[in-house]
């Protein structure tokens, strides 16, 4: 977060963005949010949004198998985040995500 606020013009975060844009991005390895950060960081478009950073992340983590693709009835969608990452990234933020 810290190196992509400081290659991207952007307003200050709170204490909370910080924590759960951490608590969202922490199921992956430091080399893959590294890699996203330098793509939106060399990316022409303003500062991004964390669903932006987090999709990036996905694709790296799938193209190093490291994470399987969701089933989609509609054929093969690799920007629907499953179940699983849902409840991981809900239990990392603290947020109850199941009845």
């Amino acid at each position: 977060m810290a190196h992509l606020c400081a290659l991207k013009r952007t307003s200050e975060f709170t204490d909370i963005q910080v924590l759960t844009w951490y608590a969202g991005l922490a199921t992956f390895p430091a080399w893959i949010i590294n890699r996203a950060v330098l793509r939106v960081a060399t990316s022409k478009d303003r500062f991004t949004e964390f669903g932006d950073v987090y999709q990036i992340c996905r694709r790296e983590a799938l193209q190093a198998g490291l994470l399987k693709e969701p089933y989609a009835r509609a054929g093969n969608d690799a920007q629907i985040v499953s179940q699983l990452e849902i409840l991981t990234m809900g239990e990392a933020m603290g947020l109850p995500v199941t009845p």
